[in-house]
């Protein structure tokens, strides 16, 4: 049975064994080749998260996936460029000490987990990486059944924060980086 996206990633990284981890999607719409221009921020970075530059996908799709890191900015701060971009390498210490808090495991995953990586103060780099278009395997995203889903695990994870810290400052009056 398919439990959604996050779950086979999580189910990925938290049986990775090696300190270092490096995740990407198996639709060959990255070079493989290109973690080495991840590699060297790992002095300096817990997370080094590529952003697709340029993003090679239909336009709706590059639409929707801009307004759903900015909406993942306005409700959280800003995390990351490219939320939901599949190539992202990250030292093991630092995915376990959020894994147990990461309730999402639909397209919501990566928001979640990003969101609490920054929060627990993992340091992050961002490196452009080449996207190509989908070349294997089929879209699943903008399905509306995924879609729905993905709203509502990241609003229950927006008011469990809400409920762990009711003094925080709202994340729309935080500065946004950039």
């Amino acid at each position: 049975m398919n439990k959604g996206y996050g779950a086979a990633v999580f189910t990925a990284l938290s049986n990775a064994t090696k300190e270092v981890i490096f995740f990407t999607d198996s639709d060959r719409q990255f070079q493989l080749e290109e973690i080495d221009r991840l590699t060297p921020h790992l002095a300096e970075a817990d997370l080094v998260v590529g952003y697709r530059a340029p993003r090679r996908d239909p336009p709706m799709r590059v639409l929707f996936g801009h307004g759903w890191s900015s909406l993942v900015t306005l409700l959280f701060g800003y995390t990351a460029r490219d939320i939901d971009c599949a190539f992202k390498l990250v030292r093991r210490q630092a995915f376990e000490t959020v894994a147990p808090s990461i309730l999402s495991r639909g397209a919501a995953f990566s928001a979640e987990w990003l969101v609490l990586s920054k929060r627990a103060g993992f340091r992050f780099a961002e490196v452009p990486v080449s996207h190509l278009p989908r070349r294997a395997g089929s879209q699943t995203g903008a399905r509306p059944e995924v879609i729905k889903r993905a709203f509502r695990e990241l609003w229950h994870f927006r008011v469990q924060l809400w409920q762990e810290s009711p003094t925080e400052t709202t994340p729309a009056t935080e500065k946004v980086q950039g």
